[in-house]
């Protein structure tokens, strides 16, 4: 069957056989099959990441998505942004979630620390973590400066938001954000997912349910690649002090 042909299915359907197919590819260490939907509290088969594969699971969902009208606004759509006071403020929350040492500075380090935290929120176990630090080496790359500065993070990102070929290959960037999210591998981003990722940037997790049930738009439980999708363009391409997804990365920061 083919993506766009389960794209058309109720999606409470789409998804559990998405799910199956998904969990189905061809894995060389782990061979485990994850139910799709459940709730693997802390409790993670983490799927192995082939590089020579690519993102299988995540392209595969996209290359279907993308022969469908898309149900929100295209990145090319949004205007050029203008580094309102308010932008700079979600840009510089970003950077301090990512530095994760409070250093003022992002480097390789926090990456790792990152992986860390993750694997203690979700208890993963030695290889587990070693499988996902590798899959999240392979995602960062080797290119590259050693460390950015808040003030270089905040200008490189207007600049870079602005560039009409990267909003092209946007969902291509959230593909991959998503898939180190997605850490069951099974296509969507469950409530322990989502609180790991807020833990591995120190955003105290009670702020994980309030965007969680933000992000998941049609209450059911799961937040779908369509939906952050949604939620990341909302975030990174307005300027408005008022939309519903500023809190993307948690609480705004104070400047």
């Amino acid at each position: 069957m083919s993506c766009t042909a389960i794209l058309k299915m109720p999606r409470l359907v789409e998804r559990r056989l998405l799910g199956v197919a998904m969990m189905l590819q061809p894995n060389r260490n782990l061979r485990t099959l994850i139910p799709t939907g459940q709730n693997l509290s802390k409790n993670i088969q983490l799927p192995l990441y082939d590089k020579h594969r690519e993102m299988t699971p995540v392209t595969q969902f996209k290359q279907g998505l993308v022969k469908e009208p898309w149900r929100f606004r295209k990145p090319i759509e949004y205007p050029q942004l203008t580094g309102s006071d308010h932008w700079k403020r979600k840009m510089r929350t970003v950077f301090r979630a990512l530095d994760v040492n409070g250093d003022g500075c992002i480097t390789q380090g926090d990456m790792e620390e990152m992986n860390r935290r993750t694997a203690e929120y979700m208890n993963l176990d030695d290889d587990k973590t070693k499988t996902m630090l590798n899959q999240r080496r392979t995602y960062w790359g080797d290119k590259g400066p050693d460390k950015i500065f808040e003030d270089e993070f905040v200008e490189s990102h207007l600049l870079k938001m602005n560039e009409i070929k990267f909003r092209e290959f946007w969902f291509d960037t959230l593909s991959s954000r998503f898939q180190m999210m997605d850490l069951n591998g099974d296509g969507l981003i469950s409530t322990d997912e989502h609180a790991a990722m807020f833990y591995s940037y120190k955003i105290p997790t009670e702020h994980s349910k309030k965007v969680f049930d933000m992000l998941d738009i049609d209450n059911d439980g799961f937040i779908s690649v369509e939906e952050f999708a949604h939620a990341s363009s909302e975030f990174w391409f307005t300027e408005n002090p008022d939309n519903k997804f500023n809190e993307f990365f948690g609480p705004l920061v104070d400047i």
